[in-house]
């Protein structure tokens, strides 16, 4: 809820609005190199917190 009230704010909304445009520059001047760098990382991400999801859930199961 505070999030949603914060929003009732014009200097939030512009804080925000402000930061998102910074960080939406920043990437779209990425070159090709850093794209695959950043893909490696997400993939690698991904498959651990697949592998974790995938583990706890049988772990959960096996405790029934």
């Amino acid at each position: 809820h505070l999030f949603y009230y914060s929003f009732r704010f014009n200097w939030v909304k512009a804080f925000l609005n402000k930061r998102i445009n910074a960080i939406l520059d920043k990437a779209t001047a990425f070159d090709s190199e850093k794209h695959k760098e950043l893909r490696e990382r997400s993939e690698k991400v991904v498959s651990e917190v697949l592998a974790n999801i995938h583990s706890e859930k049988y772990k959960q199961i096996g405790d029934l």
